[in-house]
């Protein structure tokens, strides 16, 4: 993952930068571990079967998304997706974006980014984007961040209640990245 090499490289070409401090991170050790745990699950829990998928409705899905399903050096942040299964639309966020540095939170990442889609018979397809700024040896750049999701509804308590998948995208500004092996999951509501 190259956001950490990236953020090193990025405090030491902004030396005339104003002196920043970086955000606390909005997970604990114990929220990460947990979230890397429903992670790894999601993508193992029976997949909907295209018959079972609701036709009309609304849910709202909350969950996570990371630079890798196992995220030692990368990032993690909040997931909420609302699909319209009337008009098979998506829509949502992406917040509390965390750098995650050996293993563990170190700080939040400013920013939201939107997330648009659609529904697309038993899976679904968004992007996600925005820009986030985040802090480097006191100093702060900004990163315009494309991110695309491709994920499947699955059966876990009930008929289409968690949605996981994969996720790939870029950063680029002050700092760049590239995802190619982001994952994700969302549970209803």
């Amino acid at each position: 993952m190259q956001i950490f090499r990236s953020l090193v490289l990025f405090s030491g070409l902004l030396g005339l930068a104003a002196c920043s401090t970086p955000s606390a991170p909005s997970l604990s050790l114990s929220q990460f571990q947990t979230a890397k745990s429903d992670m790894q699950r999601a993508p193992t829990v029976e997949a909907t079967a295209l018959n079972d998928m609701p036709s009309s409705g609304s849910v709202q899905y909350i969950g996570k998304l990371a630079s890798s399903a196992n995220v030692n050096n990368g990032m993690m942040g909040d997931l909420t997706m609302n699909v319209n299964f009337g008009s098979s639309n998506v829509s949502g966020n992406v917040k509390n974006l965390n750098y995650i540095s050996e293993g563990t939170p170190s700080q939040t990442f400013g920013g939201t980014l939107s997330l648009n889609g659609q529904v697309n018979g038993r899976f679904v397809n968004a992007n996600a984007s925005g820009e986030i700024s985040a802090v480097a040896s006191g100093l702060t750049g900004h990163s315009n961040i494309n991110l695309a999701l491709v994920g499947r509804f699955r059966n876990d308590n009930s008929t289409a209640d968690l949605i996981s998948g994969t996720m790939t995208g870029t950063g680029r500004g002050d700092f760049d990245f590239d995802i190619t092996q982001g994952t994700f999951f969302a549970a209803a509501d």
